[in-house]
């Protein structure tokens, strides 16, 4: 007779639990990203089959190997997964094997302590150390047999994840592959240690800088992907509606005082699972604003978000892939950008009722809403420093692991704890700034949208604006009630200038569906806009797509193009792209290690005619359209002078 798996056990353990940790774990859902993806994993794991569910028998199985082929591969691939199985596994030598479960699966929210590992050395560390490409995916991947979970950006003792050893150690191949695989660019245990893109930063390496920023984009389009449902989810509850969203500065001594202060008009159309945003404010450059005139346009039955400029007619889709002139035009502002850092503090947060002289509420009537007005009082400090990070190259004297093990072994045990890779950070603090803010609030008891619907929509606003930042940090203090809606708001900013932060006007009626499609009269283009690309494929393609002849050749750049398009070439796609109805995609293979541009592993090991076609077929795509681009450039040059 063999033994269930414990997941209904784990479950119910969680929701019968009266400790402490386990109540504040699965109290505020919505505020920890790593329980999204614990239970996601629990309803994917637990849509398994009988035969899969039942494969634990009552002793564990003798290898790792065997447990691997009675999970299917699509469960497997994920590290969540391999999480799961492996504390189990590791929990059927004691007598409750759920509570151990679920003690683990806790510990890993809440960061208390790593989840239990097999490992005793450290095989990422050691591969990175070796240039073994081959064994860091499959490490990584869960395939090797030694090793069922690896936790890709575990630290050791001096402070190194493998994904900091392969930027000191300069290896970019290495890197790559580490990144690919889901480690995190940003990853900083304590705020005393740097990042890798802080440390690729201070060392100047340009290539290491564009490996980390594409890793660190690409995190954060799959973190957006991944809560697209729980969006959707949300949307359904709410009610249509259209309303007008202003930020602006006003003051009573100072004249003109919009002129010269950031302003910001917010345009929010909702209908079913449809949103648009038109924003006004698109960015800063040094102490200038940007103006523009950009929208965002989510369509949930197609579950896509666009990002469109009125502007210049430039649209691109946010699930793609960022254009080599973007990624180019960030590491050119990091390394040319002064290295400060701002830590903003917001503490002692208190909202009480505004009441007059009679001991009464004071009401207002604003766009015939009924509201309260309350104080806010809260005390913020701002820490402004300068970082200069002197790298110092002990760490690459090290001639193998062993080297580098043996060190950090010894100083493990006398108990040093050195500055993470030998770096030395010299913080220069440049400015303390504390103030006791004393704001006013407006709340509607009986408002028809509810803060706890409205918050995922301004999640969305916060991804594209450090207004809406500021405003979805100050609703996670959980000072407002889920009644209370606010209408306006009025913070001061300095002696004599508030912020006016209030909705202009709010429609709850459905939105014509005109808001939901960008007029094809809009769609424009400006020569300027594509000469700051650099990109000669962004430029290739643009011609491509704007000129509407017959000729034969701009007829087989098309279908060039819908051929990339179908592949997922998405490096030579650019945010300049206009929207061409795209074919029925196939389910694509998945493309093993070999799809890295970098050092391949062995012939022995991968079979070159087992490749899928389609990693085959892009190199002769990209040779064509780049043949094809050359000879189209000669051609409009050689017309162009004919003309003049």
């Amino acid at each position: 007779m063999k033994k269930r798996w414990g997941l209904i056990e784990f479950q119910s353990a969680c929701n019968k639990t009266r400790d402490s940790i386990s109540q504040k774990s699965f109290k505020d859902l919505a505020q920890n990203d790593k329980k999204h993806q614990i239970l996601r994993a629990l309803n994917e794991i637990s849509n398994l089959s009988n035969y899969h569910i039942r494969f634990f028998p009552y002793d564990q199985p003798k290898t790792i190997k065997r447990l691997r082929k009675c999970i299917p591969p699509r469960i497997w691939e994920k590290p969540l997964s391999r999480i799961f199985f492996f504390e189990y596994w590791k929990g059927l030598e004691t007598t409750s094997p759920g509570s151990f479960l679920k003690d683990s699966m806790l510990r890993y929210i809440y960061g208390v302590n790593e989840c239990s590992n097999d490992l005793k050395s450290y095989p990422l560390h050691c591969s990175v150390f070796n240039s073994d490409l081959y064994r860091i995916h499959k490490l990584c991947v869960g395939e090797d047999p030694n090793y069922m979970f690896t936790d890709i950006d575990k630290v050791d003792d001096l402070g190194n994840t493998p994904l900091m050893l392969a930027v000191k150690l300069r290896k970019h191949e290495e890197a790559l592959v580490l990144v690919d695989h889901g480690a995190d660019p940003k990853y900083r245990k304590t705020s005393d240690t740097l990042s890798p893109i802080e440390l690729a930063l201070g060392m100047q390496d340009r290539k290491m800088l564009k490996i980390l920023i594409t890793g660190y984009l690409r995190r954060v389009r799959e973190k957006w992907l991944n809560h697209i449902d729980e969006f959707i989810e949300a949307l359904e509850r709410m009610k249509d509606f259209s309303l007008t969203m202003r930020w602006e500065c006003k003051s009573s001594i100072i004249p003109f005082v919009k002129r010269f202060t950031p302003s910001d008009v917010y345009q929010i159309y909702k209908r079913g699972t449809n949103v648009r945003v038109d924003l006004t404010l698109i960015g800063w450059e040094s102490l200038k604003t940007l103006r523009g005139n950009i929208s965002l346009l989510f369509k949930g039955h197609k579950k896509k978000l666009v990002i469109f400029d009125h502007v210049t007619g430039i649209k691109r889709d946010f699930d793609t892939e960022p254009s080599e002139a973007m990624i180019e035009n960030t590491i050119e502002k990091l390394l040319k950008g002064k290295k400060f850092s701002n830590e903003i503090q917001v503490n002692d947060v208190n909202i009480i009722p505004d009441k007059n002289w009679r001991g009464e509420t004071q009401t207002e009537i604003i766009n015939n809403w009924k509201c309260k007005k309350k104080k806010l009082t809260c005390s913020i400090e701002i820490d402004r420093e300068k970082r200069q990070v002197v790298y110092d190259k002990n760490i690459e004297k090290f001639k193998n692991f062993e080297e580098y093990f043996e060190y950090v072994t010894n100083v493990s045990s006398f108990n040093e704890r050195p500055l993470p890779s030998q770096t030395v950070i010299e913080p220069k603090m440049v400015k303390h700034y504390s103030k006791q803010l004393n704001a006013s609030l407006w709340t509607c008891e009986d408002f028809p949208l509810t803060l706890k619907d409205f918050f995922p929509l301004l999640e969305l606003l916060a991804s594209f604006s450090k207004n809406a930042q500021y405003l979805c940090a100050f609703f996670h203090q959980g000072c407002l009630d889920d009644d209370d809606f606010p209408v306006k708001a009025l913070i001061p900013v300095y002696a004599s200038v508030k912020l006016l932060v209030h909705l202009d006007s709010v429609t709850m009626i459905a939105p014509d569906f005109r808001y939901f499609s960008f007029p094809k009269n809009e769609e424009k283009r400006s020569e300027d806009t594509t000469g700051k690309l650099g990109d000669w494929s962004s430029e290739f393609l643009y011609k491509c797509e704007v000129s509407y002849s017959d000729d034969d050749n701009l007829i087989e750049a098309q279908e060039i193009f819908l051929s990339l398009k179908s592949l997922d070439a998405t490096p030579l796609l650019t945010d300049t792209s206009v929207e061409i109805e795209d074919p029925v995609e196939e389910e694509m293979p998945d493309i093993s290690i070999l799809e890295y541009h970098h050092k391949l592993p062995p012939p022995k090991v991968y079979n070159r005619n087992s490749l899928p076609n389609t990693i085959l077929k892009r190199g002769e795509l990209f040779k064509k359209v780049k043949i094809y681009a050359m000879n189209y450039e000669r051609i409009s040059k050689n017309d162009a002078d004919v003309v003049l």
